[in-house]
């Protein structure tokens, strides 16, 4: 899910900047059609004119051009930018006159490097240096020069006023479009260098939970925060074990319920005759503690529903009234199945509401042997006695090959029992016990990781 919710922000990003670029090449063939032909020239000052147009009159009654200072060795005067007539002046195409500077795109037509005529649609900045009108005729012609020197010969109809303030305002957006863009892809690369660094301190600090041992899984699952803990196992692999010790640990006060069929919902929630008593429950349940639901799913469906409820609510309606759950109540719950009901080995497990499991959840610890807590007994009998685990679940066995059973070996055979493996599996059934010997014994029928270390 969140590689899928980082190719989605990806892509959503890119799409945005994408149309960004869409939208600045746009205004930039704007601009070029405004700006392509005539550009600026930053080391060359704009000239005025060193006089205003004489009130002279030649022979069409148009305006004698003005007389120009020269510098030496300067180029053709520029146009005077500072005052100028654009789309949003009130002056008309046809009232132009000698020294106007105007912001515009002009029609026109210039000699190539080989004499031939081509049409030429330059923008900018222009300053009027002759008109020729016949009013009579209503024809203009207009001599216009460039910012860079180069003159233009013109009609009215080929001068097109331009607004530059428009100009300059589709500058300024595609600078915020830019700016905004640079913002988003800096916000990007701050986000992406975050989720390096979170990746990278999670894989510092990553735990594999499956490799640890059940007291340590006990315990990491305890320091994450998770106050409803469900430990399922084997029997005897030593669940109330680990529970107890941690509490010891923890240095929290300890309380063991053990389920079964004959376990009422009083156990939580407390008796009412022949007088109001509360429980050890309730009494645990309103302070620092751990709590160990032993069997869990040996309870009756309807008294798993109160435990339900005391573990989803944070508090539990008893006889003696509403209790609270402390934030430091921590109850463990155990049992060798996960709420599916009875199996083959465990025949007394109930089946467990799927809202009660929900309860759990994030703090479910598959708890098996502990070949680290088993490594302290006699290797002779743990080997024995994986052995008989591995043929248990090969043959479906209806058998358990617990701890318990190590210990019990343990004993026997530092005091001596020479039959301590016969012990061992007293109560299992002729059958099984033919099974057992000739997995152990026959090597044409037994697979090497069966095979252990001493003879039958």
């Amino acid at each position: 899910m969140l590689k899928q919710g980082v190719v989605r922000f990806h892509y959503s990003l890119h799409v945005f900047i994408y149309r960004i670029i869409y939208k600045f090449y746009h205004i930039m063939i704007e601009i070029e059609k405004l700006c392509n032909v005539t550009t600026f020239q930053g080391n060359a000052p704009f000239e005025e004119a060193s006089t205003t147009p004489t009130n002279g009159e030649d022979g069409s009654g148009d305006p004698t051009p003005p007389t120009r200072k020269k510098k030496p060795n300067s180029r053709k005067e520029k146009p005077n930018c500072d005052d100028f007539i654009d789309a949003k002046s009130k002056t008309s195409i046809k009232d132009l006159k000698v020294g106007d500077t105007i912001f515009a795109t002009i029609n026109s037509s210039i000699k190539d490097k080989e004499g031939k005529s081509i049409r030429v649609n330059p923008t900018g900045f222009f300053l009027v240096v002759a008109v020729d009108k016949n009013v009579t005729k209503g024809e203009y012609k207009f001599t216009l020069r460039s910012e860079s020197g180069t003159e233009y010969k013109t009609s009215k109809s080929g001068i097109q006023l331009r607004s530059y303030s428009d100009l300059q305002s589709k500058l300024e957006e595609l600078k915020k479009a830019m700016e905004e863009a640079e913002k988003q892809e800096e916000e990007r690369k701050k986000k992406e260098e975050e989720k390096r660094k979170a990746e990278e301190e999670f894989k510092a600090k990553a735990i594999d939970f499956a490799k640890l041992e059940p007291e340590e899984k006990l315990l990491k699952t305890i320091e994450s925060g998770v106050t409803n803990i469900w430990m399922v196992g084997p029997a005897g692999c030593g669940k109330s074990t680990i529970a107890r010790n941690v509490a010891k640990q923890l240095n929290l006060p300890y309380l063991c319920i053990s389920c079964g069929i004959g376990t009422s919902a009083t156990e939580f929630v407390g008796y009412k005759y022949p007088e109001r008593e509360s429980t050890k429950f309730s009494e645990y349940y309103n302070k620092p503690s751990v709590i160990l639901i032993d069997e869990f799913t040996a309870l009756d469906p309807a008294v798993a529903q109160v435990c339900n409820a005391a573990l989803a609510n944070g508090e539990i309606e008893t006889t003696t009234g509403l209790v609270h759950r402390h934030p430091e109540c921590i109850i463990i719950a155990t049992s060798n199945t996960f709420g599916n009901g009875a199996d083959r080995q465990y025949v007394a497990n109930n089946q467990l509401d799927a809202s009660t499991i929900d309860r759990f959840v994030g703090g479910i610890i598959d708890v098996n042997y502990s070949d680290k807590f088993e490594s302290q007994y006699d290797e002779e009998v743990v080997s024995y006695v994986n052995s008989l685990r591995c043929i248990i679940k090969d043959e479906q066995l209806r058998r358990i090959a617990s701890t318990r059973m190590i210990q019990a070996g343990h004993t026997m055979k530092n005091n001596y029992f020479a039959d301590w493996k016969d012990r061992l599996i007293i109560n299992w059934s002729d059958n099984e016990k033919r099974i057992v010997f000739d997995r152990l014994n026959n090597p044409l029928s037994t697979n090497d990781r069966y095979q252990v270390k001493y003879a039958a």
